[in-house]
């Protein structure tokens, strides 16, 4: 290949990338390629809001994302917006997840799509950002009834894993190991990347509706581990300390 992609493409491109979710500008797929006879890379977007017969639109929303990652190998002129639907596009997210573990994928093939090439860079897909909860269960007396309390922790973004993700136990005196009195289970809960960082004091409908699902994971690893178990309502949920 007789131009090599450089690390700060790469990186600029990647910033854009993210920068277009956290905005809610949907990106289908993401990648770099250098044609065939050219010297030059072009960063290719593949998004739903590319219409087959007019992308003015989706220019127009892009311009203010790439104004927040400034970077003079990214900008509007290297920049080609493309329909999911391209033959270009469908190759290359079909080599995209190849890799089982969502890493970037250097090709050196000849062609993608109908479009001879003399190399690729694409990005992984952009997982969706995540909610972190906490639920703490707390049981009465030696008693098989239990309460539990949802606990909003932290956002993470590009996190692939959700649902149920960890479970332990606290015990008090006259606890056994075996029976415990208490028991947390944490829980990732999927969200729009537009709204992360996330405000939760700003965005008490989304925790609300985060937390019910959070308690709703939670409760099925909980019961997994005490199937007896009756669990009242959640109490209202509510920011860590």
């Amino acid at each position: 290949m007789d131009s090599e992609l450089l690390v700060e493409q790469k990186d600029d491109g990647r910033k854009l990338v993210e920068q277009l979710a956290r905005d809610g500008f949907e990106v289908a797929a993401a990648f770099w390629i250098l044609r065939h006879g050219r010297v030059s890379w072009e960063l290719y977007i593949a998004s739903p809001l590319v219409d087959g017969q007019n992308s003015n639109e989706a220019y127009r929303r892009l311009i203010p994302s790439i104004a927040k990652v400034p970077s003079k190998w990214v900008t509007i002129s290297d920049l080609d917006l493309l329909n999911p639907e391209n033959p270009i596009v469908k190759a290359a997210v079909e080599i995209r997840d190849r890799d089982p573990d969502g890493r970037a994928v250097s090709y050196e093939g000849g062609r993608l799509g109908d479009l001879a090439i003399q190399g690729a860079y694409i990005y992984p897909e952009i997982a969706p950002a995540r909610l972190f909860f906490i639920v703490q269960y707390d049981r009465g007396d030696h008693t098989n009834e239990w309460n539990a309390k949802v606990e909003y922790v932290t956002s993470y973004e590009n996190m692939r894993l959700r649902g149920a993700v960890g479970y332990s136990t606290a015990t008090r005196d006259g606890d056994s190991p075996a029976d415990p009195g208490g028991a947390l289970v944490g829980a990732l809960v999927e969200i729009d990347p537009k709204f992360v960082p996330f405000s939760p004091r700003d965005r008490q409908d989304i925790l609300a509706v985060a937390s019910r699902q959070a308690r709703a994971a939670a409760d099925g690893m909980f019961k997994s581990h005490h199937p007896e178990a009756v669990v009242e309502s959640a109490d209202e949920h509510c920011l860590a300390s």
